[in-house]
């Protein structure tokens, strides 16, 4: 059991990201982008998340947490078929 956080707004790609993180054997953590940076922050530090499904538009809100980087990988859901990106988080 892996807890992945997924940071996005409500919509198609949310259901597709949980879908995702469900068929991998994964459990979802909603992070809703519009909470504060702490509380993110807080969320991803208590999930222990090695891994963040975002979108794009909700990507700086991973990208600004500092002492994760170069521990999360970030998948971004992007595009008409919802191609993922990832990325490591350097300094």
């Amino acid at each position: 059991e892996t807890l992945v956080p997924i940071c996005m707004e409500r919509g198609t790609g949310m259901i597709v990201g949980i879908l995702g993180i469900l068929k991998a054997g994964g459990a979802y953590v909603p992070v809703d982008p519009e909470y504060p940076q702490e509380r993110i922050s807080y969320m991803l530090e208590d999930t222990g998340a090695t891994i963040v499904v975002s979108s794009s538009e909700s990507r700086s809100k991973i990208t600004g947490i500092e002492k994760y980087k170069g521990k999360i990988y970030v998948t971004t859901l992007a595009g008409t078929y919802f191609k993922p990106y990832s990325e490591l988080l350097k300094n």
